[in-house]
């Protein structure tokens, strides 16, 4: 609640757009932003990428899908616009170490959520307060100019 208004948008959006936004990109084309324009952002305030927070979140949300919906990985993997299961074991690999199967059973969604909070924004609390990741840029203003 301390965080601007266009930071709280841009962590709503993401949360919501995340199932079927498999690439920051296509999150920046939603977001009326430039993917470079929002990369940059991310680097000079000292955040991880959009990137890691688009992949976690979407992670989260196969946490709630296994959990909620009892869902297969496959069910999972399609849902959330993977290739094929296999391209998302491959990201779960990369990003947690651990199979599809280890997945479902170790991170249920509360473990999920707890994670996420703990290694994404707990430590960066002090930026989010200030950032502002959809601002009009400076190429914006000197067109109004």
């Amino acid at each position: 609640s301390e965080a601007p208004a266009d930071t709280r948008l841009f962590v709503e959006a993401v949360i919501r757009l995340a199932p079927d936004t498999p690439t920051v990109t296509t999150l920046a084309q939603k977001l009326y932003v430039r993917p470079s324009t929002l990369m940059s952002r991310f680097t000079r305030a000292g955040l991880p990428s959009p990137k890691n927070y688009l992949a976690a979140i979407r992670l989260l949300h196969a946490s709630y899908l296994f959990e909620a919906a009892g869902l297969s990985v496959a069910d999972v993997s399609y849902r959330l616009e993977y290739s094929s299961p296999q391209s998302f074991g491959r990201h779960l690999r990369a990003m947690l170490g651990v199979t599809a199967l280890e997945f479902r059973r170790r991170f249920p969604f509360p473990v999920a959520l707890k994670r996420f909070v703990d290694v994404l924004l707990v430590p960066y609390l002090p930026i989010w307060r200030t950032f502002h990741p959809l601002a009009a840029g400076s190429w914006e203003e000197r067109a109004r100019m």
